[in-house]
């Protein structure tokens, strides 16, 4: 059976920014690369991307 960890990703507590592809792509990428996949997107109420929510299997099975 597969034994998952989780992350999120966010930068809502900053006023003036929100969350995107085009803003964080190199984190993004980097993320990507280290095996954690995309799972969900939590937007706020005027539609600006709030989480990220990323998966991965681990490594140890633990």
């Amino acid at each position: 059976m597969a034994r998952w960890e989780y992350l999120y990703f966010t930068d809502a507590d900053k006023e003036t920014s929100t969350l995107h592809p085009p803003a964080h792509k190199e984190r993004l990428n980097e993320l990507g690369k280290e095996g954690w996949e995309l799972v969900s997107v939590v937007f706020d109420q005027t539609g600006k991307v709030q989480k990220l929510y990323f998966k991965r299997e681990t490594k140890t099975g633990s």
